[in-house]
């Protein structure tokens, strides 16, 4: 029997041991004394169960010193490969069950799910179809728990194409799809008869269309509204009403599409009006879902301001003139959009934090004293508070929210358009995580009055248990476009191989994944070598690079990545980087992830070269090379601004 380590035959394992180091000799396997060189190199040999020091096993047939043929794979987590192999990787037809109880069977090539293939997920939700790249990609069937189904084409894991779509309730959606979404020519068919057929952009019925109702009502064009099963349509005489500066227009429709209206008309049919009883007349402002009929709303004006005078009218059918008609109505204040952003200090659960805000405004509040700037957070609540010298934090009221405040600006035309305004609070973070969907901080500016003039949000953040003891991002160089970027962070735990690293970069910067570069070499790093897979990043977060572990990275070691980032030409704000460590815990949703470990790290301003322009030195005030050739000249700069510098 001889012992083989990077190709080398040893008559014993104690020397071949000698000659390798701790990683190769995750490799060392028995191989058969029987065989030549060149008989080994065809003919795969099955071997006894083979035993790697990181607690995997594999049992199967081998090429020389790799994984070649029909064989099973496990490791310590309980993730199992049963198939076929070719030079140490996944290839051909094979079986992967994954730690949390999904399995995928199909076509393999190097490692990644490539063919034809079916995954069952361990709540039983199953897709059986085309792969490419471990990506549902081509021809395809999504069957759900529940009943829903899809059957249709994918593009890159998403549904993208032709497809139809099912729900259980009996609805169906079959068209277009683009990025999950219906986006394009298609049917949707509600369970109660109702039909809309025409263009669909990002789920929102988009342009022309017909809608059909079981009794027989059909309506052509853009799509309408239904108020009490009653369409509001443009027309003559009617219950309806007009605001000034604002528009009826249908929901959906593309910004600058076709002509808005000032007035709307709503049948009332059979109903007659009775005098002094109230009646309402809604546009429905809400989000319209596929489970609904679109609905007519209100398009605010471009120019922030209020909107003055609506009025609701009472018509008979052929007159010429209203019945009766209310005096004007105030319309509701329209704010301008707002820039509005928050940098934390850190992500931990139940800990003191310190924020720092960043907000433009779009317009400026007036020259009047004592403006204001609301602030509600995120289900946090507010420590103490710090603010820049000029701000008065007013009081809470007893029985308020306690994730609220408000800043006053005690001097006239304090808030201007454009300007960026920055301030910090101390806030405690709250203990357990909370919803994304209520994440979020909104931004108001005020008048006096308490009349919003300005208004934003920004998405929150999420809380982990604990820290890394340090991280830290240095770029290779400054200058915009794609450009090398290296960080290094030392974790205060172990964190065992399969967990999951995110390194998140500020809004606005982009990783560079056309051309990554990756590396975990300590070369380049400066750092101790990782081992991790390809990283992945999605479309919807470019910010976001995802590496997972194929090694144990130790506790109160350094560690380090690179990778390429496209760095924007104006640096980002809020300028900070994050580190985040989290693993699969093999329950379902919403538990599927347990999330370990953050911190966060100051950014780099964006340095974009200037052009410059040697000239030849005077040789009557020397020079390089006794003022012959060409150069620049470096000078001891004087006179209270001491450095060095470049003559002119």
């Amino acid at each position: 029997m001889f012992w083989s380590c990077n190709a080398q035959r040893c008559s014993a394992k104690e020397v071949c041991e000698s000659n390798c180091t701790a990683t190769e000799l995750n490799f060392l396997a028995p191989v058969s004394q029987s065989k030549g060189p060149s008989e080994e190199a065809q003919i795969p040999e099955l071997r006894p169960e083979f035993f790697y020091e990181n607690g995997e096993r594999y049992a199967g047939e081998w090429l020389g010193n790799e994984r070649h043929g029909r064989g099973v794979q496990t490791w310590p987590n309980g993730a199992r490969y049963e198939g076929q192999f070719e030079h140490n990787r996944a290839s051909g037809q094979g079986i992967f069950q994954f730690p949390n109880g999904g399995i995928y069977e199909g076509q393999w090539r190097s490692d990644r799910a490539h063919g034809h293939g079916s995954y069952r997920h361990f709540d039983q939700a199953s897709y059986d179809g085309q792969w490419r790249n471990d990506k549902q990609h081509g021809e395809g069937v999504e069957l759900w728990p529940d009943g829903a189904r899809f059957e249709g084409q994918h593009r890159e894991g998403q549904k993208s194409g032709k497809g139809k779509l099912s729900w259980p309730d009996g609805s169906s959606y079959e068209g277009n799809f683009d990025s999950n979404t219906l986006h394009g020519e298609g049917v949707y068919r509600w369970s109660d008869g109702k039909e809309y057929s025409g263009q669909w952009a990002k789920d929102r019925m988009s342009g022309a269309g017909c809608f059909t109702w079981p009794d027989g009502r059909v309506y052509t064009g853009q799509p309408s509204a239904d108020y009490n099963e009653l369409p509001c349509t443009p027309g003559a005489a009617g219950y309806g009403g007009r605001g000034e500066g604002q528009k009826v227009v249908a929901r959906g429709r593309p910004p600058g599409g076709a002509k808005a209206l000032e007035r709307w008309v709503c049948p009332l049919a059979d109903t007659a009006p009775f005098k002094e009883t109230t009646y309402g007349v809604r546009l429905k402002a809400r989000w319209i879902t596929t489970s609904q009929l679109p609905a007519f709303t209100v398009q605010n004006p471009p120019e922030p301001g209020a909107a003055r005078s609506w009025r609701v009218e009472l018509w008979e059918e052929e007159a010429s003139k209203p019945v009766a008609a209310t005096r004007g109505i105030r319309g509701m204040e329209v704010s301008g959009p707002m820039q509005a952003a928050l940098s934390q200090e850190n992500q931990l659960l139940g800990s003191i934090n310190n924020i720092r805000f960043d907000i433009i405004p779009s317009q400026p509040i007036g020259n009047v004293p004592n403006t204001r700037l609301r602030v509600l957070a995120a289900a946090t609540e507010i420590f103490a508070a710090m603010a820049p010298p000029g701000f008065v934090i007013l009081k809470r009221c007893p029985g308020s929210d306690s994730n609220s405040f408000e800043l006053v600006f005690s001097e006239p035309g304090a808030i201007q358009a454009g300007t960026q305004y920055a301030f910090s609070l101390e806030l405690q973070n709250p203990v357990d995580n909370i919803a994304d969907d209520v994440n979020v901080w909104s931004f108001d500016t005020l008048r006096p009055d308490g009349v919003a003039r300005d208004t934003a949000r920004s998405q929150g953040f999420f809380l982990y248990p604990y820290e890394f003891s340090s991280f830290v991002v240095v770029p290779v160089m400054r200058k915009p476009g794609p450009q090398t970027i290296i960080v290094r962070f030392i974790s205060p735990l172990l964190i065992p191989f399969d967990d999951y690293i995110r390194i998140r970069a500020p809004t606005g910067v982009s990783w560079y994944s056309a051309d990554l570069q990756f590396s975990t070499a300590g070369a380049l790093t400066q750092a101790n070598l990782l081992g991790a897979k390809d990283p992945t990043v999605e479309y919807e977060t470019p910010n976001e690079l995802v590496v997972q572990l194929t090694s144990t990275a130790e506790a109160n070691f350094e560690y380090g990545i690179a990778a390429r980032a496209e760095i924007p030409h104006t640096t980002p704000v809020p300028n900070a980087w994050w580190i985040e460590q989290y693993r699969r815990t093999g329950l379902p949703a919403p538990n599927s992830w347990r999330y370990i470990a953050s911190k966060g790290a100051s950014g780099f301003k964006t340095q974009a070269l200037v052009n410059t322009r040697a000239r030849r030195p005077d040789p009557g005030h020397g020079g390089w090379g006794g003022g012959v050739g060409w150069g620049v000249a470096l000078c001891w700069c004087s006179a209270g601004n001491e450095g060095w510098g470049i003559s002119p």
